[in-house]
């Protein structure tokens, strides 16, 4: 009897214990959920790549997806080839100034004007909408530029036959012409027309004969003076006709995007695109100008500066136009779970669309705190959690600003009548063990 007696209090004891102990914490049911980042695309147009599917685990800098960037590609080689152009001018100044230079910086603003002008066209009749005539027009420039660069491209390589057919005369010239070098090594006249002496002197050969050779090679050394006249203008020919034949592609190029943007009609963003590309054209044209006019006046330090200014202008729009490329792709900005994929291939977006939702793999639990134990809690504070793999320290990482009535389904029996405030504490997530939507109880302390 007396062991029954001790065993009856010694639960007493213990029960009474516990009771003690769940008095000094409140337990507030709350779910596991993960934080969701959404990858939005800052660029418009169709999708022309599809990198995941929903579920897939992704990477922090994985492609999500790849919006169609052909157009801007092409902006960014004419941007590079601008500043090509600019480097190359500055350098140009800094070696100093040649009529050629002055020559070559005219035809560039003559060129850039052009280019002006083609651009406030293009945008007129873009802006007007596209009639019939005006796109057969179109077509008509597009053939007549692809005829004048095929025209370009064979007149260039006839000059470089000519060019190969005048340097293989010219070497053969030099090989019959090895015997008429001065003492230095170099062809002389001179040279040869004192052996000839001598050897009329000698009387080895006749006055007829003197006369024939004394013709013979004032003959060669005119052909070798015709020949390299012929080469250095040959290759002269050739660099204009590279020249043209660039200026002639850039010509083909415009004149097909002009093509399409009149076929496809005016879009807002076309618009745009052709106003921006007016005061590109008008930028570069005044950049030209203003390089001109610097050459004509000589390389100055105010010249230099300016140019270094224009090639750090044209560097930084290229900067931008491979800003604009790499924001073609979509990529994930965290590692996680791909949970929403929600546009598929071929989809056209706009700035600001939500292609992929991806599932972090921080994880929290959301639960909902009684007003009346709000002062108990603070951002940082570690709490126990609950959950079905066992207990573990969370932190506070967010209290809510106004209370509500608890969610039905995150109610305890004792607050369901009760104000709250929505609470996350942040808590590790098991390398994937926890997940999304599972249950868990957060302890509040009451002391």
């Amino acid at each position: 009897m007396k062991k029954i007696i001790i065993i009856a209090l010694s639960l007493i004891a213990v029960l009474s214990a516990g009771c003690a102990a769940d008095q000094d914490k409140a337990a507030i049911k709350g779910e596991v959920q993960n934080n969701i980042i959404s990858s939005n695309s800052t660029a418009a147009g169709k999708i022309v790549e599809m990198k995941v599917e929903q579920g897939q685990s992704v990477k922090k800098g994985d492609i999500i997806a790849v919006i169609d960037n052909t157009n801007q590609k092409y902006i960014v080689d004419q941007m590079q080839a601008v500043v090509n152009i600019k480097q190359a001018k500055l350098e140009e100044l800094r070696a100093g100034t040649r009529p050629e230079q002055i020559d070559q910086a005219q035809a560039q603003v003559n060129a850039a004007r052009s280019q002006v002008n083609v651009a406030k066209d293009q945008l007129a009749k873009i802006a007007g909408g596209a009639r019939a005539e005006e796109v057969a027009s179109a077509q008509a420039v597009v053939d007549q530029a692809k005829a004048s660069l095929s025209g370009a491209q064979i007149g260039k390589a006839n000059l470089r036959d000519s060019l190969d057919t005048a340097e293989s005369n010219y070497c053969d010239l030099l090989k019959s012409m090895s015997s008429f070098k001065d003492s230095e090594g170099d062809y002389s006249p001179d040279a040869a027309l004192a052996e000839l002496d001598n050897m009329l002197a000698a009387k080895l050969i006749t006055e007829a004969q003197y006369t024939e050779k004394v013709n013979y090679i004032n003959q060669l050394f005119s052909n070798k003076a015709q020949l390299e006249a012929a080469i250095d203008q040959l290759e002269g020919q050739i660099k204009v006709a590279y020249s043209q034949i660039d200026a002639l592609d850039a010509g083909v190029n415009a004149a097909e995007s002009q093509l399409g943007l009149i076929s496809a009609g005016a879009a807002s963003y076309d618009v745009k695109i052709l106003e921006d590309q007016v005061k590109t054209a008008q930028a570069n044209y005044d950049a030209a100008a203003a390089q001109l006019n610097l050459l004509k006046s000589g390389a100055t330090s105010q010249a230099l500066a300016a140019a270094q200014a224009d090639l750090d202008q044209a560097t930084a729009q290229l900067n931008q136009a491979k800003y604009a490329l790499d924001n073609c792709s979509i990529i994930a900005l965290a590692d996680g779970i791909v949970i929403s994929r929600n546009y598929q291939l071929g989809d056209i977006v706009t700035a600001g669309s939500n292609i992929a939702d991806i599932a972090m793999d921080d994880i929290y639990v959301l639960c909902y705190v009684p007003v009346k134990y709000l002062d108990r809690v603070s951002y940082g504070q570690e709490l126990e959690v609950k959950t079905s793999l066992g207990t573990r320290t969370g932190r506070v990482t967010y209290l809510d600003l106004e209370s509500e009535y608890t969610p039905k389904d995150m109610q305890s029996d004792s607050d369901s009548e009760q104000e709250s405030v929505k609470m996350k504490v942040s808590i590790e997530g098991e390398a994937g063990k926890l997940k999304s939507g599972m249950s868990a109880e957060v302890a509040v302390p009451l002391k």
